[in-house]
């Protein structure tokens, strides 16, 4: 199961720096003039014919996979339907956590001129959440963002993402 999801992780990107590639061929063609509009009307349909951007299944995902089949396994243990864990023996890379770094200004300079950010983490510094509480002061959402600067908030718990609801809000 697991060099299945590698295989389609290889074709999934595959299929992503194609596309990318296209799209970026495209923006270099020019809007005006009969004959690129046709180029960019056939490059545009060739695009739409291409899978879409997806994202690959990344190593935190795998893990997640593996403990879950790890215990619907042991469920049927439980039952006597198996007698051993298969995914128990199963073994896979190691997840590493992306290190946080914090936004200094030579940092955000060269995110702002090369369009990388540094790491996938990044952290304001205290001057930088004054500066986007007060940008925001004047909100109807101003509450939220403030539990959110001061509180560290999950993703899933900020905007009350579908089908989940914060624990205080679960029904007894």
């Amino acid at each position: 199961m697991f060099t299945a999801i590698a295989d389609a992780n290889a074709e999934i990107m595959g299929h992503n720096s194609q596309r990318r590639a296209a799209v970026e061929e495209m923006t270099t063609v020019p809007w005006k003039g009969t004959d690129n509009r046709a180029r960019r009307k056939v490059m545009k349909t060739a695009i739409d014919a291409m899978p879409p951007f997806r994202r690959v299944t990344g190593p935190a995902t795998r893990l997640r996979i593996k403990a879950t089949l790890r215990a619907a396994l042991n469920d049927t243990i439980g039952q006597q339907i198996l007698t051993f864990n298969p995914a128990a023996h199963v073994e896979l890379d190691p997840v590493r956590k992306p290190k946080a770094l914090v936004w200094t200004d030579a940092r955000a300079a060269k995110w702002e001129h090369t369009g990388e950010k540094p790491s996938p983490v990044m952290v304001w510094t205290p001057e930088q959440t004054d500066a986007s509480l007060d940008f925001v002061a004047d909100e109807r959402l101003y509450a939220m963002w403030h539990l959110i600067a001061f509180r560290g908030l999950r993703r899933a718990r900020r905007a009350g993402s579908p089908g989940r609801r914060p624990s205080s809000m679960t029904t007894p």
